[in-house]
């Protein structure tokens, strides 16, 4: 049975930056539900790659989107020491996708409906997961700004993981409020 592309789950495994913020966006864009995932190290396949593993498995993500390089390195020898690389889901390359626009932008049919889903994990090891729906989004990104309107003299320099929590939501959803 196949998946509808409102309720696919997309695993981005992409280097923080422009592209992680496009691969979430775009995964919004097409109605998919975006999982942001920390690439795994190449120097310490052995310790990161379980994680990027664990999350794709327990999101149920039905695919992953992420660069040439980073393909690679989810398919290498090295790689298939730590996992099994053969019961990956579906890898996309973002540097060779399509250049076709979709029809309409997908609009959620409720405010309730699933934005996104938010994987950590502890210093023990622990996976941790928040369901974010498109409401939670709205306020969340709301109580932001409105604490950046209350204290606009204050400045503070905070140093936070760009792929899931607090970290995630001012580098991909609240960005350009808060410069």
């Amino acid at each position: 049975m196949r998946t509808s592309v409102s309720t696919c789950v997309t695993a981005s495994c992409v280097l923080a930056g422009i592209e992680l913020i496009a691969a979430f966006h775009g995964c919004l864009y097409a109605g998919c539900i975006p999982v942001t995932v920390r690439p795994p190290h190449a120097q310490n396949l052995t310790a990161t790659l379980p994680t990027v593993r664990m999350i794709v498995d327990v999101s149920k993500a039905a695919c992953i989107l992420t660069t040439q390089t980073l393909m690679r390195l989810l398919k290498s020898r090295e790689a298939a020491a730590a996992v099994d690389v053969k019961t990956w889901p579906t890898i996309i390359d973002t540097d060779d996708l399509p250049r076709k626009r979709l029809p309409q932008i997908y609009k959620p049919p409720t405010p309730e409906m699933l934005a996104y889903l938010d994987f950590s994990v502890s210093t023990t090891g622990m996976l941790t997961g928040v369901k974010m729906s498109h409401s939670a989004v709205n306020a969340l990104c709301r109580a932001i700004k409105l604490q950046c309107e209350l204290y606009s003299s204050r400045q503070i320099a905070i140093c936070l993981d760009p792929y899931c929590g607090l970290g995630f939501t001012l580098w991909c959803l609240c960005r350009y409020e808060l410069e």
